[in-house]
């Protein structure tokens, strides 16, 4: 137990320090960062040469991405996507690298819409929980060029939405679009190891076709990156690099499921109103674990305590029943975890309270439909192209 409480702090404080400008770890890995920033430049200006060569697919490849290590809403963007898409009459197809999968590497069919073929340990816990949230189809690989083709090969797909690509130079994409959180765009402004970056801004922001804030406050910032871009008029007429859209959403919190005990009069939680009030004893294992706990305070959640893990973390079993040991001893009205880590943990578990699973959904806060006819002539014009 002291062992574990131990590895929460230090991770809760790592990701601060990561934050922050000046601090002991970002200062000591400073160098380091110097030799990644040479490597991501001469990478991205092989592949702007063709040097490298990219490799296209024969239907339309939408990829979302963003430029600092997770923590930016990637997946609920891909997933909103991904529903409009449908919702225009379109066949889309989600790719997926497949973190932390057992077949990441070799790659495959996750579903076909209507049928998991896969667990999370072989696929990784986004995937599976697109696919069981989507019903439609999902593919995984490292190689997205290879994935992609399979994903060709057996739906026939309209469009392909590349989630976490806009790195992955090796596929091309008809819309390459990113992500920056609204509050903390670059993060401490360094490159990996020693920030979060994961290329130089100003060079990855000039390769996006359109650029999406998440998190943002109501009324957004209109021009949130103005610190950074001093100066610099982009076509919209807003001061950053030279893309030519700019779109501000919000991350609002939706109710999963809960799971309730057998044979218990456990809490039912039907709405999120119904958590107002609620003690819970949280725990998440996700890029932003600060977020989670002000969503769960922004909904009147006193939370007892809070088990912060990395991303993507597996769960061990002990780990689990330290859930149950916490819960059985400060007797919370509620577990509560997130739609991302219940992915991790699977259906047929037993726990001493109701577990509550908190999701996303992603709110436009205007130019929805904008965006809509931006990939609608996207589609259109790669399909003009083959005819």
């Amino acid at each position: 137990m002291v062992t574990r409480a131990i590895k929460r702090i230090l991770i809760r404080r790592i990701m601060q320090d990561r934050l922050s400008l000046f601090t002991f770890w970002g200062l000591l890995l400073i160098p380091l960062s110097h030799i990644y920033r040479v490597i991501t430049l001469v990478r991205t200006r092989l592949y702007q040469k063709g040097v490298k060569q990219s490799r296209q697919l024969p239907c339309p490849v939408i990829s979302i991405g963003n430029i600092i290590a997770g923590g930016t809403g990637k997946t609920p963007v891909a997933m909103h996507l991904a529903l409009m898409l449908r919702g225009m009459g379109f066949q889309p197809v989600i790719l997926s690298r497949g973190y932390k999968g057992e077949k990441s590497a070799t790659g495959g069919i996750v579903s076909d819409g209507r049928t998991l073929f896969m667990t999370e340990k072989e696929c990784g816990d986004e995937p599976l929980m697109m696919a069981k949230a989507l019903k439609m189809p999902v593919v995984i690989g490292q190689d997205r060029y290879r994935a992609g083709c399979l994903a060709v090969e057996s739906f026939d797909p309209d469009v392909i939405i590349l989630d976490d690509g806009f790195q992955h130079l090796r596929l091309k994409r008809d819309l390459d679009i990113v992500l920056l959180d609204h509050d903390y765009p670059f993060g401490n402004q360094r490159l990996l190891p020693a920030g979060l970056l994961r290329e130089p801004p100003r060079t990855a922001l000039n390769r996006a076709d359109m650029v999406i804030f998440t998190r943002c406050p109501d009324p957004p910032n209109q021009n949130p990156v103005e610190p950074f871009f001093p100066g610099v008029e982009s076509r919209t007429g807003k001061n950053l690099p030279c893309f030519p859209g700019v779109w501000f959403t919000q991350h609002q919190p939706l109710l999963d499921r809960t799971l309730v005990p057998r044979n218990s009069d456990g809490c039912i939680v039907e709405t999120l109103d119904d958590l107002h009030g609620k003690t819970a004893v949280a725990f998440s294992g996700i890029a932003n674990n600060r977020a989670f706990a002000d969503t769960l305070k922004q909904l009147g959640v006193s939370v007892l305590d809070h088990f912060e893990f990395s991303d993507h973390h597996t769960y061990l079993p002990e780990e689990l029943a330290g859930f149950d040991q916490a819960a059985l001893k400060q007797k919370p009205d509620i577990l509560v975890t997130t739609q991302k880590d219940f992915a991790r943990i699977g259906e047929n578990r037993t726990w001493p309270v109701s577990l509550v699973v908190i999701g996303i959904r992603i709110k436009w806060v205007d130019k929805e439909d904008e965006l809509s006819q931006t990939i609608r002539n996207v589609i259109k014009n790669d399909q003009a192209r083959s005819v």
